[in-house]
């Protein structure tokens, strides 16, 4: 029903499609779930089956924490979106309604803009903490190049992060002129959001286009099958499909500036977009670290070979720093052992131990009668404990 201060529609504005509205509702409520069971699956996973929570999950959850509070704020504008458009439809003009609606949308561009920074800032964290092991890995010999872009990249992203948070809440000479409906309060101390809104969204889609390569030759010098490594890029490759939702949302803004019609009737959607942004990004940076749950997916599929290393490090699967990837470290240690073997053989072969191992033991009454045992094979030497090798490696100097 109108406020008491609706009037007349004095310019004929044409209402909110519900169909967005709906679309809207049904967008931010899925995402919500998915994103939510996501988040707390990468955390229960690396608390429990890792057991290190590194720094780059607490960045990922402090940017669902504000993605929830977008959630909110998005489902709590619906309802006055669709009294919005009831009343346009009835021909009724209601302050009230499109000050509120204009709130909410204040509100809403301050969260996406925080939201977009933390979830880049978690996949940078991650590549820097890839870097720390460029030491290690000797198939990582470009380590510095990726650390040095990487904080390049993240420098980057900082620098236009805060412009934007500080230009969306002080747009207006005074901030309340953001949800004013005056005509002369657009005209003075206002700049034109949808050019801001235009230029920040040109700025993050190249942003994520830089992030999606920086780790692109790190994975193609990892040791493994081709399709793992093919596997692995299309895990990394998964942030773009934020991407994708940003360029919807470009496309929108590029219309609204053409002056199709009024801002108001592509709020809806703008909205949608950006919070199809968000969501999808964390989405995309929370695929690695589900590695575990996947794996075992794959396993069931007949196609886990693309799990059978660690896209994420070495503390993935054994939660301590400096050590080889899971599929590296086994191949490591099989070679290691393998020669290991050959050389304890050798050296058994060439002391006098590998030629004939006996003892001669006389009996208490002296009789000096011996017995003698034969000379081991080959099988029977490697069988031998290390430590007894070694204890049969020193007889020959009581011989």
């Amino acid at each position: 029903m109108p406020s008491p201060t609706s009037v007349e529609n004095p310019k004929g504005l044409p209402p909110i499609l519900k169909s967005e509205i709906k679309l809207q509702l049904a967008l931010t409520t899925a995402l919500a779930v998915i994103t939510t069971i996501v988040v707390l699956g990468r955390l229960y996973i690396r608390r429990f089956y890792i057991g290190k929570v590194e720094l780059n999950d607490w960045v990922l959850l402090l940017a669902w924490i504000f993605l929830i509070g977008f959630t909110g704020t998005q489902l709590a504008s619906v309802p006055t979106a669709y009294t919005l458009s009831d009343h346009l439809e009835q021909g009724v003009f209601d302050p009230d309604a499109i000050t509120l609606k204009l709130k909410y949308d204040y509100v809403l561009i301050i969260l996406y803009y925080a939201c977009v920074y933390l979830t880049k800032l978690s996949i940078l964290c991650l590549y820097l903490r890839l870097c720390k092991r460029e030491n290690k890995l000797r198939y990582l010999s470009s380590g510095w190049l990726l650390r040095a872009l990487t904080w390049l990249t993240l420098v980057f992203i900082t620098l236009m992060f805060i412009p934007c948070v500080l230009v969306s809440i002080c747009r207006c000479i005074p901030p309340s002129n953001v949800w004013s409906i005056r005509s002369d309060a657009k005209d003075v101390g206002c700049i034109n959001r949808i050019v801001f809104f235009l230029s920040t969204s040109v700025l993050h889609i190249f942003a994520d286009i830089v992030i999606a390569i920086l780790p692109i030759p790190l994975v193609l010098k990892i040791r493994g099958p081709l399709i793992y490594r093919i596997s692995l890029l299309g895990v990394l490759m998964l942030g773009l499909l934020a991407t994708i939702a940003c360029v919807g949302r470009l496309v929108i803004l590029v219309e609204a500036y053409q002056g199709k019609g009024f801002f108001y009737q592509y709020a809806t959607m703008i909205n949608t977009w950006s919070y199809c942004e968000c969501a999808l990004g964390i989405i995309g940076a929370s695929v690695p670290a589900l590695k575990p749950v996947l794996r075992k997916i794959f396993q069931i599929l007949g196609t886990a070979g693309w799990t059978n290393a660690s896209c994420t490090g070495p503390q993935e699967r054994s939660g301590q720093s400096g050590s080889l990837p899971y599929h590296i470290a086994i191949e490591e240690n099989k070679r290691r052992i393998k020669n290991l073997h050959l050389a304890e053989v050798g050296d058994l072969q060439d002391s006098k131990c590998s030629k004939s191992v006996s003892k001669t033991r006389t009996d208490s009454s002296g009789s000096g009668s011996a017995r003698t045992q034969s000379p081991l094979t080959t099988r029977q030497e490697v069988s031998i404990p290390l430590a007894a090798k070694l204890r049969m490696s020193g007889c020959s100097d009581t011989h």
